[in-house]
């Protein structure tokens, strides 16, 4: 190999030079270069260095596949998941970002969160509302550990203003336990706030169905 400069090291947009790989027939030399990402090119150094060349063949074939999904609903939900933590303008920003919920850092980019989503119950061809993003704690960030697919209900009932209620070991919002004891949310609701506890209803509840 002839003489070339050496670029071991030196960084180029999101591409850092490793070493020389190989040197072609007209005599111009390719290097291996490292991604910003964690995967690596083989290219021109030439390329590189003129701008040409700015990324690994990965977040080449993911920039596409996020630019073909720009239009699709799960789309536009990592967006709006991102406006209501990060942007202070945006008309939720006080309940999600002012609240200190962030959006961990792999889900700022948008393939990432699509993986997750599509090994994770994300269902493009649900109903409207069916097939929602929900934080397990309400006080957590979105992060794969913190996050599932749900319906609105299932939602709505994991809310912050869901009156939660403890009893023999399980927590359950007012409308999980209705179902589980088989009364109406209602009629729970009234007995709660006569001052009955949860365990007097359940043993009341019993004796009525004897």
């Amino acid at each position: 190999m002839g003489k070339t400069e050496d670029i071991t090291g030196q960084k180029f947009g999101r591409l850092t030079a490793v070493r020389i790989d190989h040197q072609e027939k007209d005599y111009r030399y390719c290097w291996l270069f490292k991604c910003d990402c964690g995967g690596e090119i083989v290219a021109r150094k030439s390329d590189v260095v003129g701008g040409r060349v700015k990324f690994c063949n990965k977040c080449k074939y993911e920039k596409q596949t996020k630019h073909a999904k720009k239009g699709t609903r799960l789309y536009a939900v990592w967006n709006s998941m991102k406006q209501r933590c990060l942007n202070k303008n945006h008309k939720s920003y006080k309940q999600y970002g002012g609240r200190g919920i962030k959006v961990c850092k792999d889900w700022l980019e948008f393939m990432p969160f699509y993986d997750w989503a599509m090994a994770n119950g994300y269902d493009e061809t649900a109903d409207f509302m069916q097939c929602t993003i929900d934080r397990i704690d309400v006080n957590g960030n979105y992060e794969p550990n913190n996050c599932r697919w749900v319906n609105q209900k299932k939602q709505g009932e994991n809310t912050r203003t869901v009156h939660k209620i403890e009893y023999n070991g399980e927590t359950h919002c007012l409308s999980e336990w209705a179902r589980i004891l088989k009364i109406e949310r209602k009629a729970l609701e009234y007995k709660l706030k006569k001052g009955l506890s949860l365990k007097e209803i359940i043993k009341f509840n019993i004796k009525e169905r004897w």
